[in-house]
């Protein structure tokens, strides 16, 4: 009888040849598969960089809590890392874009405004920037949106950086927008000029951010397999840059708003403005001239602001959708695992704080900004208190590429603070710098973090023609009391430690910011 056990086959001399060679095919393609393994394993890691446009963490939180970004919020916020002190050092949409692409503070990087001559593209020097430095550290780099102020107005005609079919080195897909409008707009593809205005009626298919995420999705597609880099970069939440475009049609050529995708138009209706303690603030005695000439904002300028408000949250809602598709295209080939996705905005927004619409000033609402990094392995939400600033963003994401800066950069790799988020040692404070306000002049300031023991959770503006503002914001956060009269030794002190800040450069601004 036979048994389980004792029960054999003989086998043939064909058969063991045959099994033989499985054998070996099989070892081989194990090897292949395990060397492929670890070439990705080795691989530097791919980099995402979603810049939206005029998002404040007011908006930002408003739309997060409603329940209005769910991939950014399952996707970034609750598998990533959240800073909750991160700032931008100039609060304008060129500057700002500007230290993104270089780590510099506005001193060092020249673009000072979003206006020639001392702004725009114009003024930038674009030899050396995280697209180059990526690039020739072997990386795939595209460029899809917004990029500097002034690009393709052809106003210059002694330089070829405001030229519509200009494409700055560095960049391997460029696709970069001509204009500012949701419809009727003109993208620059690799050259050549694509004119999406054809239609006045203003398809939903070409609803500007839609299209954007269409062409990020395409260039994460095409990847081949070396490292990419990518700079998707809305124009949302921003307003748009066309005559007549308003949400309330009390002031169509001043408070001008954004459309909203079709989709989502009116699904933010019921959202009220907040009005907290600064909102249209009563007395404006102890802040400079150009904030006391400020009128005191009607219940008609209000309702428009409300509207505007509303209309920034809706058109989040396309981005949110285009980081959706992005996460979904880096999963269906297979490389979310290797994959870094950062998510901030250039600068904030006031809506009526100080009876102020707008930015480029020093309060919290203007400079504070959203930043969101998803690593790869991560899996919860975290967050950071320490001060994170834009000019940290081109070290960090050059640190994450492995790539080398050429030129002198002001900011700090933030990949030992990801690491840690109680990092010993860290920044204490960073410098302010804005352009002319309402005649006011520039402006230079600081703002100091939670570990500067002698000056802590503070920030002191000086402008042009010697007026000033000092705010201590942990016994005022909303800023209605200026102490600059009542505290001059802090606000000498810190004076004189922004007009270092403000000749600094590379390694002497960050010992300013420590010491």
């Amino acid at each position: 009888m036979k048994t389980a056990g004792t029960f054999q086959h003989r086998p043939n001399p064909g058969s063991l040849a045959w099994a033989g060679l499985v054998r070996c095919a099989v070892c081989l393609w194990l090897g292949l598969a395990l060397m492929s393994t670890a070439a990705v394993a080795q691989q530097p890691p791919n980099v995402v960089v979603i810049m939206t446009d005029d998002l404040s963490e007011q908006v930002f939180d408003e739309a997060l809590g409603r329940g209005f970004l769910p991939a950014i919020a399952s996707r970034l916020v609750n598998q990533g890392t959240r800073f909750r002190q991160s700032f931008t050092t100039q609060s304008l949409c060129c500057p700002s874009r500007a230290t993104l692409l270089t780590g510099q503070y506005t001193h060092n990087h020249g673009v000072e405004s979003n206006t020639p001559p001392d702004g725009s593209i114009s003024a930038f020097d674009d030899r050396s920037t995280i697209a180059t430095w990526l690039d020739a550290a072997g990386y795939r780099t595209g460029y899809i949106g917004k990029y500097l102020n002034g690009y393709g107005s052809d106003r210059n005609r002694r330089s070829p950086l405001d030229d519509p079919t200009y494409i700055p080195p560095g960049w391997d897909d460029w696709q970069a927008l001509i204009t500012g409008t949701m419809y009727n707009y003109v993208l620059n593809d690799n050259g050549t000029l694509i004119d999406y205005g054809e239609d006045p009626a203003e398809p939903p298919e070409e609803y500007q951010t839609d299209v954007l995420a269409e062409r990020a999705v395409a260039f994460v597609d095409a990847a081949a397999t070396a490292p990419f880099f990518l700079s998707v970069a809305p124009v949302a939440p921003h307003f748009e840059v066309a005559p007549g475009v308003s949400s309330c049609r009390l002031f169509p050529n001043s408070l001008r708003s954004i459309r909203p995708a079709p989709r989502h138009q009116g699904s933010a209706s019921q959202v009220p403005l907040p009005q907290g303690a600064a909102f249209n603030e009563q007395d404006v005695s102890d802040k400079p001239t150009w904030v006391q000439a400020a009128p005191l904002l009607s219940e008609r300028s209000i309702d428009c602001l409300g509207n505007i408000y509303r209309d920034q949250i809706e058109s989040l809602r396309a981005v949110d959708d285009l980081t959706a598709s992005l996460i979904a295209a880096l999963e269906r080939r297979g490389v979310l695992g290797n994959t870094i996705v950062l998510f901030t905005s250039d600068n904030g927004y006031l809506f009526g704080q100080h009876r102020l619409t707008g930015k480029n000033v020093i309060y919290e609402e203007s400079i504070r900004v959203p930043l969101v990094v998803r690593l790869p392995d991560s899996t919860a939400a975290r967050l950071v208190g320490q001060l994170a600033v834009n000019i940290d963003l081109a070290p960090t994401i050059a640190a994450w590429a492995g790539a080398t800066p050429t030129l002198t950069v002001d900011g700090r790799s933030l990949v030992p603070l990801l690491a840690n988020p109680e990092l010993p040692g860290w920044r204490k404070r960073f410098l302010l710098e804005h352009g002319d306000v309402r005649g006011s002049g520039n402006s230079t300031g600081v703002r100091t973090g939670s570990r500067d023991t002698d000056y802590p959770n503070t920030v002191f503006i000086e402008f042009d023609n010697g007026e000033r503002e000092l705010y201590a914001l942990d016994a005022d956060p909303t800023q209605l009391e200026s102490r600059h009269l009542d505290q001059p030794d802090t606000a000498a002190a810190l004076g004189a430690l922004a007009s270092e800040l403000r000749l600094c450069s590379g390694t002497t601004c960050r010992e300013l910011e420590d010491q």
